[in-house]
């Protein structure tokens, strides 16, 4: 009788997570030793569970744990700089808490991006952070709805998750400000492909920030390219086949940067008293080059950091549906290749 009795007075998990405060999930993690619930909410589930003297169903226990948590983690292109530091902020801050990471590379290639975006429902993962824009835009309200979702440097907004991005109007009006204090009233711009939505972004800011100084918007030395070290030297080809009235170039990247600088520099340029450019982003140890590059501080890695936090707070919270905009405010780190411009010839 005493058997039968204790057995339907056993507490349950529903009552447990009740008393605390707390969902079942948050139960379950405090259940399973993962660190991610907050000592707060830990103690509060404790003093439940001692109070309803519960204890749990083993074989419900089994077969509902999970060995660690996992976040993917996509991204257009593993190679670029900018977004190797922001991984790695990621990472780090996921590894600290014992969760792991999934790397999805969709080297540029939108069908490959929208391939993950449509199985990441299906996989094992606990939450998804995308990285920068790569072909069309998605709808995150449905996959917001089952998993956590964050999104780094991308145009989609909606009420369901979390979205970090750079200042891009400061940063540039803070470039164009500073060549214009230099004398510089001509100025070029390379960025990278029209359908990125980085590239679009940042020459929305470059036209704003024309538009604040009042300075011409020259058409002909605005220039599409790659980013990377070619795209730069690539580009540069262009700007001086068409021909050398502008005295600055504003690069949408340092690599951007570094590629121009160095082909300026073998065809006989020097930097800046010939043209003054700036480069965007970040990159490692960029201070050393010389000449070193005047560029904006891109808080890759800290971003990157941003964003697992939030993940992890989606993870401790009794709802992770609701969304916030974060914009990152940056500053400009001047370096000696911007100068004074030239006088007209």
């Amino acid at each position: 009788m005493d058997i039968n009795h204790h057995d339907k007075k056993r507490s349950t998990i529903k009552e447990v997570a009740k008393k605390a405060g707390v969902s079942v999930a948050t139960v379950s993690r405090v259940m399973n030793n993962q660190n991610i619930v907050k000592d707060e909410k830990r103690k509060k589930v404790l003093k439940a569970i001692a109070e309803l003297n519960y204890v749990p169903n083993p074989a419900a226990r089994t077969l509902g744990k999970k060995q660690v948590y996992k976040v993917a983690v996509v991204v257009p292109n593993i190679m670029n700089y900018a977004l190797a530091d922001i991984i790695k902020g990621i990472q780090i801050t996921l590894d600290d808490n014992k969760v792991d990471m999934l790397l999805f590379n969709s080297n540029e290639n939108p069908e490959v991006e929208k391939r993950v975006f449509l199985s990441l429902s299906d996989k094992l993962v606990e939450g998804a952070i995308f990285i920068a824009q790569c072909g069309s835009l998605h709808d995150f309200s449905i996959l917001a709805r089952r998993i956590p979702v964050v999104l780094i440097e991308r145009a989609e907004k909606n009420n369901y998750v979390d979205r970090y991005e750079i200042d891009n109007d400061d940063a540039m009006l803070k470039i164009v400000g500073h060549l214009y204090e230099l004398g510089h009233r001509k100025i070029a711009h390379m960025t990278g492909h029209s359908s990125s939505y980085n590239s679009k972004t940042l020459t929305k800011s470059f036209l704003k920030a024309l538009r604040k100084y009042d300075l011409p918007f020259m058409d002909e030395y605005f220039i599409n390219t790659s980013y990377s070290f070619r795209g730069g030297k690539e580009g540069l080809e262009k700007l001086l086949e068409i021909g050398r009235d502008f005295t600055a170039i504003v690069c949408a990247s340092n690599v951007i940067a570094i590629g121009a600088v160095n082909t300026a520099i073998k065809m006989g340029f020097k930097i800046p008293e010939d043209f003054s450019i700036s480069g965007y982003d970040s990159f490692p140890d960029i201070d050393v080059l010389h000449p070193s590059i005047t560029t904006i501080d891109y808080p890759a890695f800290d971003m990157g950091v941003q964003a697992a936090e939030a993940i992890l707070r989606k993870f401790d919270s009794e709802s992770y549906l609701g969304g916030s905009d974060n914009i990152i405010q940056v500053n400009l780190s001047k370096g000696d290749s911007t100068g004074k411009a030239r006088r007209e010839e």
